[in-house]
């Protein structure tokens, strides 16, 4: 479970600086990565999907089992 928080909280520092840097560099890698992920739809659609929750590593009471 600590793995998990220690996962999470790098992932959402990583967003806050990707999407809160105006740096043109950062910022042009930024679109470009959106850019090209909007592109592939069976990569987007799975991002979609983990993001959601609909597949993936969930807990049990996610899997609606009690």
């Amino acid at each position: 479970m600590q793995a998990d928080n220690l996962s999470m909280v790098a992932v959402t520092g990583g967003f806050k600086y990707l999407f809160g840097n105006d740096l043109p560099i950062v910022r042009d890698l930024r679109n470009l990565g959106l850019d090209l992920t909007n592109a592939a739809t069976p990569i987007k659609n799975r991002i979609v999907r983990r993001a959601a929750g609909l597949e993936g590593d969930l807990p049990r009471l996610a899997r609606r089992i009690v």
